[in-house]
């Protein structure tokens, strides 16, 4: 029992530390996905990594295709040959671009595949969403999607985050503070309240179930072979409770708004890609 219930409140914990993942390491894990599933010997010309901001846009497809190049399994066409090609069509890479057009301009560059997706933001977090297609067939050969963290890489390219000019790291004025960062780690003490109240519901939800395994292996342990198990969980949350704040980033709309409405549950059906993705908000108000 107590191996048990130790594995599922670290199981737990693992998963919430996983849900967050920054855009590099995302990057690295989609050109090793497609190391095992593309054809080898290949051509492949990366295109269309579409974002709020040209600079991340750009950010990504130059991170990308350095990364496939490093698998040395395929022909990668080059940026400077792409990006050439781009001016000479008017395409913007941070914009919206018919499937047509990509395939197109992967034929002029002699692609067998082109690589193309998105990085859109979704509430507190970015959802990375990359496909390999065919240009001939335009069939999807595989696909990589990620959560990924509102970091440090994607702050300066959004400016969230600026360089000064004496080189130093600054925050925009709307990032929390070290103190309110510090408030919601006391916050997250009764059940991951904090968490909870600034829209990382996942988190609020890791927390209160550490805390529920906890109480229930001290309460509900009458000869006292749990209390260790239940302090460990607590303890656990606690700590939790306090490390994700750093973490955190206030955005310009702090939930996902669906329809321009924020409070309350949200759902709605979005068309992408050809098929149908179905997407929920819910903003919980103190």
């Amino acid at each position: 029992m107590k191996k048990f219930l130790l594995f599922v409140s670290f199981a737990l914990f693992s998963v919430a530390l996983w849900a967050q993942t920054d855009i590099s390491s995302a990057l690295k894990q989609t050109s090793a996905q497609f190391s095992k599933n593309l054809r080898e010997g290949i051509k492949i010309a990366v295109i269309g990594i579409s974002s709020d901001s040209n600079e991340l846009s750009k950010f990504i497809l130059n991170e990308l295709t350095n990364d496939l190049v490093q698998e040395r399994k395929w022909r990668v066409v080059t940026r400077n040959q792409l990006d050439k090609i781009e001016r000479e069509m008017g395409y913007q890479q941070s914009g919206a671009v018919s499937e047509e057009s990509m395939k197109s301009l992967g034929r002029q560059v002699g692609a067998d595949t082109i690589i193309t997706g998105s990085l859109e933001k979704f509430g507190q977090f970015y959802i990375l969403d990359v496909q390999a297609l065919d240009v001939e067939s335009a069939a999807i050969n595989d696909v990589f999607h990620s959560r990924i963290d509102d970091d440090e890489t994607i702050a300066l390219l959004t400016g969230k985050k600026v360089i000064s000019k004496n080189g130093k790291i600054t925050k925009n004025s709307t990032d929390y503070t070290a103190g309110e960062r510090v408030g919601i780690g006391f916050q997250n003490i009764l059940a991951g309240l904090g968490s909870y109240r600034n829209g990382h519901i996942g988190d609020g939800i890791a927390m209160s179930v550490l805390d529920a395994v906890g109480i229930l292996c001290i309460l509900g342990d009458s000869e006292g072979e749990l209390i260790e198990i239940g302090a460990a969980c607590i303890g656990v949350a606690v700590i939790y409770g306090f490390i994700r704040p750093i973490f955190y980033h206030k955005t310009t709309q702090e939930s996902v708004s669906l329809n321009g409405v924020q409070n309350g549950f949200q759902f709605a059906i979005a068309p992408k890609h050809g098929e149908i993705a179905a997407k929920c908000s819910y903003r919980i108000s103190f």
